[in-house]
């Protein structure tokens, strides 16, 4: 159940922040956090530092994007840092998906290739190459494809099984390790 409702705040957030509405754009800074506070149990299941950087990079991100709402006024450079904190955190969140096999390979890959395009692309947008928007787009794709797949099948056991839509739980409650 956790890892379905991971994919649907993935896809929510696309809807969200894209709608250029202020108060949905606010919304999906609950969302984003939430995705961070839902993933760190399955990710501290095996490797804790993994873990606390994807939750403080999705924390960091969505208080800059909120920052950045309210604070009209450069908003557009308070996005790209939000967006290279998150590329950096979700560099260490596709490296335990990876090694803990809990999506298919390639999937991490692709999720480790559009992170480290998307701090590259935002690190030239600030200064001020235009680029950011076009390195966005594997990363992009990955969180297209990464919550479609949790919505559908889950996260893997991790032992390189089948998909369990709760990995992380037992009994319905976080594991603990």
């Amino acid at each position: 159940m956790k890892a379905r409702l991971i994919g649907v705040l993935f896809l929510l957030a696309f809807a969200l922040y894209g709608s250029g509405v202020d108060v949905l754009m606010l919304l999906n800074s609950v969302d984003v956090i939430a995705i961070g506070v839902l993933a760190f149990p399955v990710l501290r299941r095996t490797h804790k530092l993994g873990a606390y950087a994807y939750l403080a990079s999705r924390i960091l991100e969505g208080v800059l994007l909120a920052v950045g709402v309210l604070a009209a006024n450069d908003s557009e450079v308070v996005y790209w840092v939000a967006m290279i904190g998150l590329a950096l955190g979700s560099l260490f969140f596709c490296r335990v998906l990876l090694t803990a096999r809990l999506i298919p390979r390639p999937l991490a890959v692709l999720g480790l290739i559009g992170y480290t395009a998307l701090a590259g692309g935002g690190i030239l947008e600030l200064l001020g190459y235009g680029v950011g928007l076009v390195f966005s787009i594997p990363g992009g794709l990955f969180e297209l494809i990464l919550g479609v797949l949790l919505i559908v099948r889950g996260f893997a056991s991790g032992e390189g099984g089948r998909a369990v839509a709760g990995a992380g739980e037992v009994d319905g409650r976080a594991a603990v390790r």
